[in-house]
């Protein structure tokens, strides 16, 4: 009952989302900062996951794998900005 509950909640929550950004009226600028906070969150918290099996077994492949998404991130954010 747990399950199909919070199964529920996690399907109606894009819904709601997109309800939400109808009615509130959010300047682009401040949205920016909003999801690039969030965005850096989400990151955050994947990281948190994958960096003590780094320091556990500092193995080169998982090193190597951490940098290059470092890397390949500051790219992004470098690609996106000259687009801009």
């Amino acid at each position: 009952l747990r399950t199909g509950t919070l199964l529920v909640i996690n399907a109606l929550a894009p819904v709601g989302g997109a309800l939400v950004a109808i009615v509130a009226d959010i300047d682009p600028h401040k949205l920016v900062f909003q999801l690039s906070f969030f965005a850096g969150f989400l990151l955050y918290l994947g990281a948190s996951d994958l960096l003590p099996h780094v320091h556990e077994r500092p193995k080169f492949a998982l090193i190597a794998s951490t940098l290059a998404g470092l890397a390949s991130a500051g790219v992004m954010v470098w690609a996106l900005e000259r687009l801009h």
